[in-house]
This record gives C-alpha cells, structure tokens and sequence, in this order.
C-alpha cells in the first residue's frame, strides 16, 4: 500500500512539472498545486513515520528526496552504485554505522544507477567527490562527510562526531537540522 501511495505522488509531481498532460487530463483535482502539496506531505509523513523505528530510507521517489529535504531531522546520506567495488567494500562499514548510531541520526541510501537518486547526486555533486559518498543534510548545508574512498567504521565515526557538533537533539534524541541565521 506504501509504495502504491508513494507511486501517486511521483505521478502528481510529474503532472505538475508536464502542464500539457495536466491540460490533458483536465480534472481540476491532478491540476491543483494543492494537492501535490498535500500528497508529498502526506508522503514525507509516512516515510518519517516509517523512520522512527530507526530503519534507513531507501531513496526510490521524489516522495523520498523530499523526506529528506523537509524533514526536521539531520540525514547521513550514502550515495552508491551497485556496480561500484568500493561501494560494495563500504557497504558492510555503513551497514554497520548506521545500526550503531540509528538512535542518533537518521540515514538514508541513494542508488545512483536510479532517475531519482542520480538527480539528486548531480544536485549535490556527488558524481565530482567519487563514490562511496557520505553527505550530511544538516539544514543550512550539506557537507561530504566521506566520498571516493572506503574508510573505517571508526574514522567515519570521527568525521561525523566532527560534523554534528553544534546541532541540537530533538525530544527522540536525534540530532534536529540547524537553521541558517538568515532564515531566523
């Protein structure tokens, strides 16, 4: 039922990035930017919903990126490819970091072999720092934690620690995004 859910958000989002289809398919409710709003919330919701066990989100819609975006929480991002050696080499380290720190941060995962995870690569430029890439979505920045290397569990530990400083824990002890001074 989720991935049906999220599967009509993409579809909303792709109507209101395409106005011919939408003029095409003339009912007013797909038209409105309304209800591309409410279904993408809706879809942040279930997925930081789903989160909250402590799992990792696996970045497959614009209803994940999105997640991450506009969640309040602070996001440590892997980005990989499954054809990439040193990928699969760190696969293992950050399997193992994220279920250390899960009560921490909230991690997710980005395939860049995807539409939507080489978007968001290319957004962040990912593809220019090497894969593995380790990126941390703070709110007002995002800094490579770790890119076109595998290192160890414990210096990636280190790395991050050094990142996070300053941010502050919501009521779930996870470290919240901090927000950039211009924004207050």
């Amino acid at each position: 039922f989720f991935r049906l859910f999220v599967f009509c958000c993409e579809i909303f989002v792709l109507l209101l990035h395409h106005k011919a289809a939408v003029a095409v398919l003339s009912a007013p409710l797909l038209a409105s930017t309304m209800a591309v709003r409410v279904w993408l919330w809706a879809a942040v919701f279930c997925n930081v919903m789903c989160l909250s066990a402590g799992g990792m989100l696996n970045v497959k819609s614009a209803g994940d990126l999105a997640t991450i975006d506009l969640d309040k929480h602070a996001y440590l991002v892997e980005f990989f490819s499954p054809m990439c050696g040193s990928c699969k080499e760190f696969a293992p380290v950050w399997k193992d970091f994220s279920e250390a720190h899960k009560g921490d941060i909230r991690f997710a995962a980005v395939n860049i072999d995807t539409k939507y995870g080489m978007k968001f690569a290319e957004k962040h430029g990912v593809l220019k720092l090497g894969l593995p890439a380790v990126l941390l979505f703070r709110g007002d920045r995002v800094t490579a934690v770790a890119s076109g290397e595998v290192i160890p569990m414990v210096k990636l530990a280190r790395k991050v620690q050094a990142e996070v400083q300053g941010l502050k824990r919501g009521v779930d002890k996870l470290y919240l995004k901090s927000i950039a001074s211009d924004e207050l």
